[in-house]
Parts: structure tokens; C-alpha cells; sequence
């Protein structure tokens, strides 16, 4: 073995190493030779991945899920690819490949996405300015509600107060002309008594 592969997470021969990177498959891989292992050249935290848990295939239990199938839109390992899958092999892609082409695809879209978000930003705004201007009109309503109410109430109370003064006057005045028939009529029944 003259290297070894990150993402496969095997040795390689001088010949393998060689055509390694030259697949589709693992054209994206990150090599390290046996040498810069052997002198320390490369920590386990500068070789990152190579020290990260990977998850299992369940058929084939010692590989890791490395590789995705585009047209069983599955994660499979690279056991499954090449027995699973080996009709259709050109459509699977290391994973971490899939995910840059992934965010590369999303990342076009950024520029859509900011606008629309700048967009709802503004109707957001407006919304909640439109909300304001509807709390100070109802403000104002209220208070033309309540000071035509006030008038109101006013009016009808000088109106109810004519009308008790009106009627008390006409009232008064029946009972003074009763008083004075009564008054009559009692002095006449004692003349005659």
C-alpha cells in the first residue's frame, strides 16, 4: 500500500492509488500517502473525516454508506454498488459529491430567495403599518362615537327636561283650576248646609 483513502476509508496499491481519483465515482476523493502517515504529517484532526462515524450498510455490514444511487434516490455502500447496482453504476455518486451538487443547485436559487425574502420583508412592513393606521382610525372613531353619543345623550335630556317643564306648567295649572272648582264647590255646599 503506497496511500491511503479518506473517504473509502482503505489502503491503496500504487496502481489503485493511481487510477483512484481518475473514476467518476472518486473523483472527489482525498488521498494520503503512506509516508505522511508514517511521519505524523497529518493529525487526526486535520484529516477530519477520516476520524468521523460513519453509518453502516445493513446488507453489507462492515461498509460504510458512502455512495448515493440518483435512480433508487438512495444512500448505499460501495459493496451494493457493485452488485446491487452495477446495471445503473454511473448513476450513483459519492455522497459528499451529491451534497455540493445539491448546495451548488441551491446556491443558485440564493439570489431568488434573498429578493423573495426582501419581498415579504416589505408586505411584513406594510402589514403591520397598515395594522397601526387601523388602530388610530378605530382611536378616532371611538371618539367620534363617544362625543356624538355625548351630544346625543345632551339633547335628549334638555329635550326630556322641556317636556317634564311643558307638562309639569299644563299640570299645574289643572290642578289650580281644580283647586278652584273644589274651592267653589265647598264654599257653595256650606252656604247651603
Amino acid at each position: 500500500a503506497v496511500a491511503y483513502c479518506i473517504e473509502c476509508e482503505g489502503y491503496l496499491c500504487k496502481f489503485c492509488e493511481g487510477k483512484h481519483g481518475t473514476r467518476r465515482i472518486s473523483a472527489d476523493h482525498s488521498s494520503i500517502t503512506i509516508g505522511d502517515i508514517a511521519a505524523k504529517a497529518y493529525t487526526p484532526t486535520s484529516m477530519g473525516k477520516f476520524y468521523q462515524p460513519q453509518m453502516l450498510c445493513q446488507q453489507h455490514k462492515a461498509h460504510p454508506l458512502d455512495t448515493y444511487c440518483q435512480k433508487c434516490q438512495k444512500v448505499i455502500c460501495m459493496a451494493c454498488m457493485n452488485f446491487d447496482h452495477d446495471k445503473h453504476r454511473e448513476e450513483c455518486k459519492h455522497i459528499e459529491r451529491v451534497a455540493k451538487e445539491e448546495i451548488e443547485s441551491l446556491q443558485a436559487y440564493q439570489g431568488d430567495i434573498e429578493t423573495a425574502v426582501a419581498s415579504l420583508d416589505t408586505a411584513i412592513a406594510k402589514c403591520k403599518e397598515t395594522m397601526e393606521e387601523v388602530e388610530e382610525r378605530k382611536t378616532e372613531v371611538d371618539s367620534a362615537i363617544t362625543n356624538s353619543l355625548e351630544q346625543a345623550r345632551k339633547a335628549l335630556l334638555t329635550q326630556n327636561e322641556a317636556i317634564r317643564f311643558s307638562k309639569r306648567a299644563g299640570l299645574e295649572a289643572q290642578v289650580d283650576q281644580l283647586q278652584r272648582v273644589r274651592d267653589g264647590l265647598s264654599f257653595a255646599f256650606s252656604m247651603i248646609a
